[in-house]
């Protein structure tokens, strides 16, 4: 009965063989953040697309030697997983009475050797998303945009507040200009559990707490519901930090331009964990991308044939 207050895509990642395991809270779609003030000043357009991502990329090393458009950021397997998905790849998907692995589709070597090729040329850096050098990157201008999820919004404004007011937010490049498509970093499912005494209040509860948006969105949440006819109203303090832009409204159309065709399967864990340890190599001279897919690939399907679960390719 909960269904049309939620989002088809994030619906979607709830259920499973005609069971609903939760409510879906908010999403994390990409968006490309930005700085403004640089763009301007090296006389970049926002890219719409894929070569033109790349044409800015050697634009902000040619302005500013000390500088990248962005970091690869190699402890963030699900910030490559959503990559790929905005490329059209599906890591999973059920046929008939097996799980199809096809981690290491064309789709997903496509956004492999994209991004191993601007490691070796130089036009990304390679920085943790976690690390302190990340935050100051972004408050010195050395990192000049970075590609995350909605969710990321406040964590950028907190981590670089020298810098408000010369942010902006722009969609995804898109591999096809005229079908763009946006990958998903994370979002969050609520649940009750066993064992309640009252699950059909508590359920309701979650109804009542993941709807309540304007609470939600001052938390940094971009929620799971459809968008008002009005939108969402971007929270003060971001619309501030990011020029008066309405920030919310992007996140509203990379959500709808999310990859429906995607499904997590039940040992994602284990292929995430051997894809950000390869990753995290690569920072090192390790195996290149496109390696490190195909390695993916082999320990997805491994997973699930130890879980017992049928496997096809």
């Amino acid at each position: 009965q909960y269904k049309d207050n939620y989002l088809e895509y994030a619906w979607g990642r709830t259920t499973f063989a005609g069971a609903t395991y939760g409510l879906p809270q908010d999403t994390g779609p990409l968006v490309m953040y930005y700085r403004t003030d640089l763009f301007k000043e090296y006389g970049i357009d926002v890219p719409t697309t894929w070569d033109e991502y790349k044409e800015a990329a050697k634009t902000v090393r040619e302005k500013n030697p000390d500088a990248y458009i962005q970091a690869f950021l190699p402890d963030e397997a699900m910030w490559m997983m959503a990559l790929s998905q905005a490329a059209g790849s599906t890591f999973w998907n059920i046929e008939s009475d097996a799980w199809k692995v096809a981690i290491d589709s064309p789709e997903s070597q496509k956004v492999a050797s994209y991004w191993q090729d601007l490691i070796d040329t130089d036009l990304v850096t390679n920085i943790p998303r976690w690390d302190p050098n990340f935050d100051k990157g972004l408050n010195e201008g050395t990192l000049v945009a970075t590609i995350g999820a909605s969710w990321e919004a406040p964590l950028i404004a907190g981590s670089a507040p020298e810098t408000k007011g010369n942010w902006g937010v722009a969609q995804l490049p898109a591999w096809d200009a005229a079908n763009p498509m946006v990958g998903e970093d994370g979002g969050s499912v609520v649940g009750v559990l066993k064992g309640c005494e009252f699950p059909a209040e508590a359920l309701a509860f979650t109804d009542w707490l993941n709807t309540n948006t304007a609470d939600l969105m001052p938390l940094g949440l971009f929620p799971a519901t459809p968008a008002p006819a009005d939108g969402f109203a971007t929270p003060e303090g971001l619309k501030e930090f990011f020029g008066g832009q309405d920030i919310y409204a992007e996140f509203s159309t990379a959500n709808n331009n999310v990859n429906m065709n995607w499904s997590f399967s039940p040992t994602t864990g284990v292929t995430l964990t051997g894809l950000q340890d390869g990753m995290g190599k690569l920072a090192q001279n390790g195996a290149p991308l496109p390696e490190l897919f195909k390695a993916a690939q082999q320990a997805s399907v491994d997973s699930l044939k130890a879980a017992g679960i049928n496997v096809t390719e």
